[in-house]
């Protein structure tokens, strides 16, 4: 596959469509996680699920440090769970842990996940946390941790506060219309234009709130076997808005040789495509 620039995509015409029809997205869901646990909100103190490695003891070595301010302290009780899963996947060569929190409390919150990469000792390679601020009652949301460094286990654990909004992230649907075969623009290498095979995915996005924002967020595609095959982000500003039937954008995930124009695909890019889609940030700040 060529490795070099390419250029603008300019308007072509779609060869052949693979997958479903336009009326469906495909969205992938993960059948079998590594672990699943209920998580009850104890603002302040990092829970650690009923799976992870992480003794309760060492997880309060790690957070005897962390202030509590009296903000994060609700007005009122937090009642029900959050619905915590993982799953580790492999993908060019190099392992990354998808995380599914859907708070399933009566309050709106943030969720940070604090995450270890362990070497086959034990010991912690890199430390890393994510938080995303607007799970609102009832939000599913993933968190992605893709190192790049390899490593042998991953533990976390998971800490909450009430969150007083805006909520926006609940109003933002991304949709995945699976891959597109393509004639694409690329660079020999002397610089000259040719067509290039390639397959494209095709998205786009439903939005039903009233407020413009910009949201970032990465697509995670998966072949029928459940193996991860592309990942690319997108960084997207929206106002209410619903596509057209034919409205989409395209994101190329895979490019022949310029040589090779037998329009043969990797086996592992064959057969029907779905994604899912981590949303890591929403904002009402518009980048200039």
């Amino acid at each position: 596959m060529s490795k070099r620039s390419v250029l603008p995509l300019f308007l072509v015409c779609v060869i052949l469509m693979c997958g479903c029809s336009a009326e469906q997205s495909q969205d992938f869901t993960i059948s079998l996680y590594d672990s699943e646990s209920r998580i009850e909100i104890d603002l302040g103190e990092p829970s650690v699920p009923a799976t992870s490695n992480v003794s309760a003891e060492e997880s309060g070595k790690d957070n005897s440090s962390q202030d509590v301010s009296e903000e994060s302290v609700p007005a009122v009780e937090v009642e029900g769970t959050l619905l915590v899963k993982d799953k580790t996947y492999t993908f060019e060569g190099r392992d990354l842990v998808i995380i599914d929190v859907t708070n399933e409390t009566n309050q709106n919150l943030s969720i940070t996940v604090n995450g270890k990469y362990l070497d086959d000792k034990g010991n912690v390679l890199q430390e890393e946390s994510k938080t995303f601020d607007q799970f609102s009652v009832g939000y599913q949301n993933y968190f992605l941790f893709r190192p790049e460094i390899g490593f042998a286990d991953f533990t976390y654990t998971v800490d909450a506060e009430i969150s007083k909004g805006p909520f926006y992230a609940k109003d933002i649907k991304c949709n995945f219309y699976g891959l597109v075969e393509f004639n694409y623009p690329d660079l020999d290498e002397n610089e000259n234009i040719v067509r290039v095979p390639s397959l494209l995915a095709r998205t786009n996005y439903t939005y039903l709130g009233n407020t413009k924002v910009h949201f970032l967020m990465t697509y995670v595609i998966f072949n029928p076997a459940g193996e991860i095959v592309a990942m690319f982000d997108r960084g997207e500003t929206l106002e209410r808005y619903t596509p057209e039937p034919d409205g989409y954008d395209s994101a190329v995930i895979y490019k022949s040789s310029p040589d090779d124009k037998s329009w043969e695909w990797p086996e592992h890019l064959k057969g029907e495509m779905t994604a899912l889609a981590v949303i890591t940030r929403v904002t009402d700040v518009i980048p200039e």
